[in-house]
């Protein structure tokens, strides 16, 4: 009894073994064709959100990149911690060297990088306005600043850089209404407000890219571009358990040619806005009155509408503005309509 009670245990042992030795070179398959993100289960109960790339070039740059963890090409590495991986890949992306790969063969070379500042001209008539693109063909970058203005369907986003008391409401009153919205985050928003991004998701709404450090893109690099998203990008998606919704909103609308051509070769629509007005200053605050009256005043057909969630006015108004825009035959739509 007991020898067989061995043999058993040792045919278990070697089938473990061969088990293990196939999930790791399967991940290692993935890593190298995926250059995806992956959940890592160690050994120690630990997980781990990674970006498996097992070539030195990509191990070099990718150990830049915030918040990515690199893991060591060893075979030592694999056997060590592989005793269960979960292989379930989260929104495979661009890597660093895919990036840097791409401007090395010219990907983004002949686009001009002078700094343009997102404007447009209001009317007083609820006519689409019009933008001031200085001539770039925003089509051409997947970029766009205004949905169908064939029809009364207008669109909600609220810009997110840091948490002011006030987004549950925000949240609140668009559940009471039925009423989706875009938010725009920043990598800090999502580090210090999880639980608020989380939420977003899980009623419904979009959640997209504002940037990790809220710059003008076109001071940074193209690898600078890249971290400021892909670090935002992972750190959504480590908090929420979601996958970003792929829209990126320029910070200050500052972009040029070459910054937008960057982020649609990342997979990124653009997403400017038709309607705005100076929120932002929590300390200078226009009242209730003011934000409803700004929203009024200037809604059109298609209408792009952004809004900051750090704004008391805004929170406060926002439950009027949605019933008597919808009096007024608006429907709202969301920013995934808009090609």
């Amino acid at each position: 009894m007991a020898k067989r009670k061995k043999k058993k245990s040792a045919t278990s042992a070697t089938y473990k073994s061969f088990f293990v030795v196939i999930i790791a070179l399967f991940i290692i398959w993935g890593a190298v064709y995926l250059n995806g993100n992956f959940k890592i289960v160690k050994k120690d109960g630990t997980e781990e959100l990674t970006t498996l790339n097992f070539t030195s070039v990509s191990m070099e740059k990718l150990a830049e990149v915030p918040t990515t963890t690199v893991i060591p090409s060893s075979s030592e590495w694999v056997e060590e911690n592989t005793e269960e991986i979960i292989t379930t890949t989260l929104a495979p992306s661009t890597t660093l060297e895919e990036t840097t790969s791409a401007l090395e063969g010219g990907e983004f070379e002949g686009y001009s990088n002078k700094a343009i500042s997102w404007s447009f001209q209001r009317n007083t008539n609820h006519s689409p306005v019009v933008g001031y693109n200085e001539g770039v063909d925003l089509a051409k970058f997947d970029a766009h600043y205004i949905g169908d203005s064939s029809t009364k369907r207008v669109y909600l986003t609220f810009d997110e850089g840091y948490e002011n008391g006030f987004t549950a409401s925000i949240l609140d009153t668009l559940a009471k209404n039925d009423v989706k919205a875009a938010f725009f985050v920043t990598k800090a928003y999502v580090d210090s407000a999880p639980e608020l991004v989380k939420r977003m998701k899980d009623e419904g709404h979009i959640v997209a890219n504002h940037s990790a450090t809220h710059p003008n893109m076109t001071t940074k690099t193209d690898e600078e571009i890249y971290e400021e998203l892909e670090s935002t990008r992972v750190a959504m998606e480590k908090a929420s358990g979601y996958k970003m919704d792929m829209y990126f909103r320029p910070p200050a609308g500052g972009f040029s040619e070459h910054t937008l051509q960057i982020t649609k070769e990342l997979g990124y629509t653009t997403m400017f806005w038709s309607m705005a007005y100076q929120d932002w200053l929590v300390d200078a605050q226009p009242g209730k009155e003011a934000a409803y009256k700004h929203v009024m005043d200037n809604v059109h057909p298609g209408a792009l509408i952004l809004l900051h969630a750090v704004s008391q006015s805004n929170a406060e108004a926002l439950g009027d503005v949605i019933l008597d825009l919808k009096a007024e035959g608006y429907s709202f739509g969301t920013i995934d309509e808009i090609k």
